[in-house]
């Protein structure tokens, strides 16, 4: 098992979430912490906060072919996976952060943000 840990950020470029991606042969289990924008973001709570979730309830993704190590495919799918299962009005900023940092990696915001 490969654990990937990766902050989000705002358009500030503070931080102001975390992710903990997950990856065993073909499969892909991704985990979040989001800070409220009224809180101050500590990195160590949101970390904690992210991979203890992973470990209990993550959201899931299987591929046909084995997932690639490298860390920018694992991060760009992980939020990719994210957004597919950010359906509720709740999670309305969780697509806006996610949709800032696709932009950023250089991916096309996908269109269901």
């Amino acid at each position: 098992m490969n654990t990937k840990i990766f902050y989000l950020r705002d358009d500030s470029n503070n931080p102001v979430g975390c992710v903990a991606a997950s990856t065993e042969g073909n499969s892909l289990s991704v985990a979040y912490s989001l800070c409220n924008p009224h809180d101050r973001f500590n990195r160590q709570l949101a970390r904690k906060i992210a991979t203890e979730r992973l470990a209990s309830k993550a959201v899931g993704l299987t591929s046909r072919t084995p997932l690639a190590a490298d860390i920018t495919n694992v991060r760009t799918t992980a939020l990719q996976v994210l957004a597919r299962h950010a359906t509720t009005e709740r999670c309305d900023r969780l697509r806006q952060v996610i949709r800032r940092e696709l932009q950023r990696d250089g991916e096309r915001a996908l269109q269901i943000l």
